[in-house]
């Protein structure tokens, strides 16, 4: 591939948050994986991850999850934006009817804080920070192969207002912490198809 078809592929990624039943073949996400997983370390340590959740029932339950976790937070709104944050809200729990979830995961794992005696606050966050960073450069590599495969996708961080129950229902080890979740599938048939 020479950079003028990759900054095409570039250019055609969307998000898109409506996807059909139709399967991701195994080969497909394997590929996807693969490109994640070829970024950098930070601090030539691997402390994250990317997951993929399969299980449709799974994830129906994470899109309950986070549908109820912002109805929580609906009491909270501002006055005058409660119409505003319904529309919002609603992006929250778009990832539902994917066929599946790659969810990249982090671990916040002491490194440079670990050697340095007495770390400041900036000094603990640095370590935390250095994978967030890591991953976020395996982001923009799992929307990119998806499109290479035919899929489609979307980067979602509102989901997160529900991270720890979202943990749960994946069976995250403890000390896990999820960074993002990004619905992979094939896209949805027009709802108006032209005749």
């Amino acid at each position: 591939m020479n950079v003028s078809e990759f900054r095409d592929l570039c250019l055609a990624r969307r998000s898109v948050r409506s996807f059909s039943s139709r399967p991701v073949d195994e080969s497909s996400i394997q590929n996807i994986l693969d490109c994640a997983k070829s970024i950098p370390y930070a601090s030539a340590r691997r402390g994250w991850d990317v997951v993929v959740v399969r299980d449709r029932s799974v994830i129906r339950n994470m899109a309950q999850v986070v549908r109820d976790a912002s109805a929580r937070l609906t009491s909270s709104v501002r006055e005058g934006c409660e119409v505003e944050w319904d529309s919002y809200r609603n992006f929250f729990h778009a990832f539902e009817t994917a066929p599946l979830l790659f969810v990249p995961v982090f671990r916040d794992s002491p490194v440079l804080s670990a050697l340095v005696r007495d770390p400041d606050a900036r000094l603990r966050s640095f370590d935390r920070e250095n994978h967030l960073k890591s991953i976020a450069g395996a982001i923009p590599l799992i929307l990119l192969a998806a499109l290479s495969e035919g899929l489609v996708s979307c980067p979602m961080t509102g989901p997160l207002l529900a991270a720890d129950s979202l943990a749960s229902l994946m069976g995250l080890r403890r000390g896990l912490e999820i960074a993002a979740l990004i619905p992979v599938g094939h896209p949805a048939a027009p709802e108006n198809p032209p005749s």
